[in-house]
């Protein structure tokens, strides 16, 4: 008897919605209002439940919905990782560059960003091109052997990296040590603009797209062309490495993909 007393008196459901709407701000309310008996009954209180532990509940809800609100999705905590996408506002926005960019990327291990842009420039400061830089790429691990001893650098004084690969309109690919700001050595062979280039995930070559329509395989350590394929029939703007099956892909002006199979 005395628990159905105690139940009898906790406020009507609509009363507890007042009571919390009055607290959030007025452009969470108007989400709140629209749906109220639907919310209040998908969250399916027990109706054991006390008074006290009823209006915990609906803050909590409250709350919860009110990140939803004003996220524009479920709140970070509710998603995996494999389930996070882009959302508006953008968390930073960087300046700097004189004219388009034309490539960002993340390096895989430490916290960089770099971007290539048509002013020349390559950002984290590098600058050595002559013309418009069109394509960078991350070293992996692997290549810090064949980068250092084609950079001539003995156990002593070897480069530490992060090291980056770029290529430019200027038809030469340059390799950096991003931690120093400095060129480490140039690979020369292109007859046209590079286009895309990519590290081979065993660290020993680079491989390079280019407007001249071909496709070139670098020996990194004694910086030469290795192997040089007649790729597309137009412009070769494009290229990636498979990161665990013998695989190169590559893109063109003449409208075609084409998958190579290393042997």
């Amino acid at each position: 008897m005395r628990e159905e007393r105690r139940l009898s008196q906790a406020p009507p459901r609509e009363t507890v919605l007042s009571q919390k709407l009055s607290r959030v701000q007025s452009s969470s309310v108007v989400v709140f209002v629209r749906f109220p008996c639907d919310f209040f009954q998908s969250q399916r209180i027990p109706v054991t439940a006390t008074p006290t532990k009823r209006v915990m509940e609906l803050e909590s809800k409250l709350s919860e919905a009110e990140k939803e609100f004003i996220e524009g999705a479920p709140t970070r905590s509710k998603r995996s990782p494999s389930e996070w996408i882009p959302r508006p506002p953008e968390k930073y926005s960087l300046t700097g560059h004189r004219a388009p960019i034309n490539r960002v990327i993340f390096h895989p291990v430490f916290s960089l960003i770099v971007s290539a842009s048509e002013d020349a420039t390559i950002k984290v400061e590098l600058r050595d091109h002559e013309h418009v830089v069109e394509c960078i790429a991350w070293a992996p691990d692997s290549a810090r052997a064949s980068i250092n001893a084609a950079a001539g650098a003995d156990n002593k004084g070897a480069h530490e990296g992060p090291f980056l690969a770029s290529g430019s309109r200027d038809k030469v690919i340059r390799v950096w040590d991003v931690g120093a700001g400095v060129c480490l050595f140039t690979l020369l062979g292109h007859d046209n603009w590079v286009r895309g280039i990519v590290f081979h995930p065993g660290g020993k070559f680079i491989v390079s797209a280019s407007d001249d329509k071909t496709l070139r395989v670098w020996d990194t350590r004694n910086k030469r062309v290795m192997k040089t394929l007649e790729a597309h029939v137009h412009f070769c703007t494009s290229v990636d490495f498979h990161k665990s099956h013998p695989y190169v892909v590559t893109g063109s002006v003449d409208q075609t993909v084409k998958i190579w199979e290393c042997r």
